[in-house]
């Protein structure tokens, strides 16, 4: 944010969710602080915990999703935001397969925050967004819908009971 807030001094962040774990508090007392060390108080919002139900409203209402895990597998929120046709900018290489032909503009390095910045002002910039946004909303519709998830089951339930009984 300190890298953002020069080349777009009105940019917003807002958290969302909740961290989990024995030290929660102490770490968002530390995430607070830092908040305003850095002079960010103006920039960054810290909304918590929120209802599913509301979620999608923050989807839609944001300029793009950034997650910063690396767990090696699908996110289900990265998979939401993208599904609301919001741009991602993720580190997670295992999304480099969706993204396809735009994973060089919305993949960064993971603890780089100079390549998190650029990659995120160049987003802002970015005259073709529609079709950045057109294009992940497709792939998850495509690809990772309820109804292929369903299908994807039966089939393999099917094929693995015609497989025991041969």
């Amino acid at each position: 944010m300190p890298i953002l807030k020069k080349q777009h001094p009105g940019i917003k962040l807002i958290l969302v969710g909740k961290p989990y774990g024995p030290q929660t508090d102490e770490y968002l007392d530390s995430l607070r602080r830092l908040i305003y060390r850095l002079n960010l108080q103006d920039n960054i919002l810290y909304e918590g915990s929120v209802p599913h139900s509301r979620i999608v409203d923050y989807y839609r209402n944001c300029n793009l999703f950034i997650t910063a895990s690396t767990t090696g597998s699908l996110d289900k929120v990265t998979l939401e935001a993208m599904s609301c046709g919001v741009p991602v900018v993720v580190c997670n290489e295992a999304f480099k397969p969706i993204l396809g032909k735009f994973a060089d503009k919305l993949m960064f390095q993971p603890g780089n925050p100079e390549d998190l910045a650029a990659k995120i002002s160049s987003l802002l910039k970015l005259k073709s967004k529609q079709q950045v946004k057109r294009y992940l909303r497709d792939t998850i519709i495509d690809n990772h819908s309820v109804d292929n998830l369903i299908n994807n089951l039966v089939f393999h339930f099917y094929e693995t009971k015609n497989a025991k009984s041969v």
